[in-house]
């Protein structure tokens, strides 16, 4: 049933398992056609529908955490006002023909009008298993990005991903090699506890090796576990590094080493 007849521009949906592809997009596009900001958590679906999808002509922010890949998939397609996107923990069934990432890339291709990007730990380990510079024509001005137990060939290709944003990204926040409460749910970014026991991996050098083609960059947010060697172990990459005359604003969140 519809909900009221109102033009909701604002939804946050919460449901667990639907029926179908069919039913979910049926769903959205009945009652929230005029819709701007939608959050999805906690969905799943339960029956497939070929070649289902859903254009949401007004959609500008789209945020999604713990879903399954079923449900991304009914949003690729181009949303030709969509400027943000959010993803946190997208889960695949075993046997599913795509991989997670390969969705992902699909999508950023059709809508290459996002600016702000969110990624969390497994999701960027999917997306940046490969080199996406050449496929991928983003032009991002905000990113923010989760690591955690990042293999080594993920750190390469999201240097060369930073390196080829660099000359319009104005904010990036990273958040280095943590882990989440899931029970305590909120699509606030910077909302994790410090876990004991936990070790500073070497992530920040991402920045370190990226750091000479940030030109554009105003605000850089790091947040990272205490008792990093990392910056000691390489004071030959940081004595290349150069000025950056754009920076406005530096946030440093649980550091515990010496600048």
């Amino acid at each position: 049933n519809k909900i009221n007849n109102k033009k909701w521009k604002k939804v946050f949906m919460n449901i667990g398992k639907v029926k179908s592809q069919k039913e979910f997009a049926k769903t959205i596009k009945s009652n929230f056609p005029f819709v701007k900001e939608l959050r999805i958590m906690n969905v799943a679906i339960k029956e497939l529908s070929k070649d289902c999808t859903l254009a949401l002509e007004h959609l500008e922010s789209l945020i999604f955490s713990d879903v399954s890949l079923d449900v991304f998939e009914v949003f690729i397609i181009v949303h030709p006002c969509l400027k943000s996107l959010s993803l946190r923990f997208i889960t695949k069934d075993i046997g599913h023909p795509s991989t997670t990432g390969a969705q992902i890339e699909k999508f950023l291709q059709l809508n290459k009008g996002v600016q702000n990007l969110e990624l969390y730990e497994d999701v960027v380990n999917e997306v940046f298993r490969i080199d996406i510079t050449q496929s991928l024509k983003l032009t991002l001005k905000s990113l923010a990005i989760n690591l955690s137990e990042t293999k080594d060939d993920v750190k390469a290709n999201l240097e060369v991903f930073l390196k080829a944003q660099g000359a319009s990204l104005q904010d990036l926040r990273m958040s280095l090699h943590q882990k989440h409460d899931r029970e305590d749910f909120d699509f606030g970014y910077w909302r994790h506890d410090e876990r004991d026991g936990m070790k500073e991996s070497t992530d920040l050098l991402i920045l370190i090796n990226s750091w000479n083609a940030l030109k554009a960059l105003e605000k850089l947010t790091l947040r990272f576990f205490k008792d990093s060697d990392v910056l000691e172990i390489e004071r030959k990459v940081l004595s290349n590094l150069q000025p950056n005359s754009s920076l406005k604003e530096i946030k440093i969140q649980h550091i515990n080493c010496e600048l």
